[in-house]
């Protein structure tokens, strides 16, 4: 997901457009080259925006933290930043809502449904009581029953997030998929989201396109089309 980033990002820079990547973290040592500070060969304009909103809550509910500090970083680049003609956002939705606000349209590329990505195991173990190990089966019992509560809590925080996701795409300008495969999945995962997602493969020019550059930057305008957002890509 990052390295799609960043190379549409390079691709659009390549075409004459001012780029610039807003971001509440970013490790110099272990982020891509081109995304480095330019002082140390970065090749784009990367922004990093303290949201001032941590990124997790006793290591729990990072999903939620992340969607409110995308969302605390949008609002700041709507109000005190130069207004973009275009806002390209994956991963998490619920910034777009913020844009929206604002009128700026936004292309939303979903990458693959993160419900899906989620896997939930039962590690629960059934407590047996036997003559000397009574106490032992109750702490078990305990556990277990703790367990479940646990289990029932992620449940519901994980229905919380699902929906805080669709409910932020559902403002999208365009939406956006790298497969067909993604699409039928997008579709399942969310119902209540209109907009048809236009499959973009590859989302990107490679070194076998570079004598015919129709594909991937021509479907990349027409995702755009019928908004403001087409100023952005066809300098």
């Amino acid at each position: 997901a990052e390295r799609l980033v960043i190379d549409v990002a390079l691709e659009l820079q390549r075409l004459g457009n001012k780029v610039v990547i807003y971001t509440g973290f970013r490790d110099v040592e272990r982020c891509f080259q081109e995304a480095l500070p330019r002082h140390l060969g970065g090749l784009l304009s990367v922004v990093v925006i303290d949201p001032f909103i941590p990124r997790s809550i006793f290591n729990h509910f990072y999903a939620l933290c992340t969607a409110l500090r995308c969302c605390a970083i949008a609002l700041r680049v709507c109000l005190f930043t130069p207004r973009p003609d275009v806002v390209i956002c994956d991963i998490v939705s619920l910034p777009v809502l913020i844009f929206k606000l604002f009128s700026i349209p936004v292309l939303f590329y979903c990458h693959y449904p993160d419900s899906f990505l989620v896997t939930t195991l039962d590690s629960h173990r059934n407590s047996s009581f036997n003559e000397d190990g009574v106490r032992e089966s109750i702490g078990r019992k305990v556990k277990k029953s703790l367990g479940i509560v646990k289990k029932s809590l992620s449940k519901v925080y994980r229905k919380v997030t699902d929906r805080l996701e669709e409910f932020g795409m559902k403002f999208a300008t365009r939406i956006a998929v790298n497969s067909e495969f993604t699409k039928a999945a997008f579709s399942s995962a969310f119902p209540n989201v209109k907009t048809v997602p236009k499959v973009i493969y590859p989302a990107v020019q490679t070194t076998v396109q570079v004598k015919n550059e129709t594909s991937s930057r021509r479907e990349l305008f027409e995702v755009l089309q019928e908004s403001d957002a087409e100023r952005i890509l066809e300098n």
